[in-house]
């Protein structure tokens, strides 16, 4: 897919006399007070001089990540779908799989995949996590239809992020509710705990979908990462493409098995529009070891 890189942050200062950048999210500065490993930081108004640059960022942010096509998650199963024809992967050999987030607003993508691939295998798990382990993707690949000694399957696996008709990331009105609320909340929490400096760190077994995530989230920061909700579901993003990786690479023995795995983020817009920021795509055919090989979605 067409990919557009588009600055979130602006840098205070340079080198020696570096400060702190400006949020284009949030429109403040975060200022460090400190260069050590750990330091603190704490929230200020953008310096003047930086007023008119961040604004017109801004604004290139929002003009573009709100010029959204309402085929736009349409074209990307059109696009993964084409990708796997020339490998033999047809609805009728094939088991579709979803691994997002439990939000009813990331049902569209289970949807699509149904409309693509028939019947469909279900991983949704809080914030897009695999968190069904071995044991439920094992269950869930075996389901794959057993065509001439092979069975296929196709998995799509992502988190989801909201984003308001004011481009605030996060933010949704939902259906029949009149407040907003957040998306993914379950990614929310986590950097909400982090920005309050208190974190929760034992497995709670009457909310362990959550105590996972975190845990997920939290060993995979380095230091210095911005901790805000968008550059936390790209995180997210790139733990399960590693996640996926691993699992299928485990459970997914090629002598019985061809499969393709797709890895993104699900991106909810204003009125209900829905479209897939594209990160990774492989397929793996024979029965040979090693015949993986990334997928071009631009073909």
């Amino acid at each position: 897919l067409d990919i557009v890189a588009l600055p979130l942050q602006l840098p205070i200062g340079s080198e020696d006399k570096f400060l702190g950048v400006v949020d284009l999210v949030e429109m403040k500065a975060i200022i460090w007070e400190g260069g050590e490993l750990g330091a603190k930081f704490h929230d200020e108004p953008i310096p003047a001089d930086l007023a008119e640059k961040a604004a017109e960022y801004r604004q290139n942010l929002l003009d573009t990540a709100l010029s959204v096509d309402d085929a736009g998650m349409e074209e990307y199963f059109e696009k993964t779908t084409a990708a796997l024809t020339p490998d033999g992967f047809v609805d009728d050999n094939t088991l579709g799989i979803v691994a997002t987030c439990r939000d009813e607003i990331a049902s569209p993508l289970e949807t699509e995949i149904v409309r693509h691939w028939g019947r469909t295998f279900s991983c949704r798990s809080l914030g897009g996590f695999l968190l069904l382990g071995r044991t439920g993707i094992k269950t869930g690949i075996s389901h794959a239809p057993l065509v001439h000694q092979r069975r296929r399957f196709v998995m799509y696996a992502m988190p989801h992020i909201a984003l308001s008709d004011k481009g605030i990331p996060g933010v949704v009105m939902r259906e029949g509710i009149e407040e907003a609320s957040h998306a993914c909340g379950s990614l929310d929490a986590v950097v909400s705990q982090l920005k309050s400096g208190r974190i929760d760190l034992h497995m709670d077994f009457e909310d362990l979908e959550q105590s996972c995530v975190r845990q997920k989230l939290l060993s995979n920061l380095h230091y210095g990462q911005e901790v805000d909700l968008v550059n936390m579901t790209r995180l997210a993003a790139k733990i399960i493409h590693k996640d996926t990786d691993r699992l299928l690479s485990n459970l997914a023995r090629p002598n019985e098995y061809d499969y393709a795995f797709f890895v993104g983020i699900l991106i909810h817009g204003p009125e209900h529009q829905n479209w897939i920021w594209h990160e990774h795509a492989e397929v793996q055919t024979g029965p040979e070891p090693g015949h993986r090989r990334a997928l071009d979605l631009n073909v």
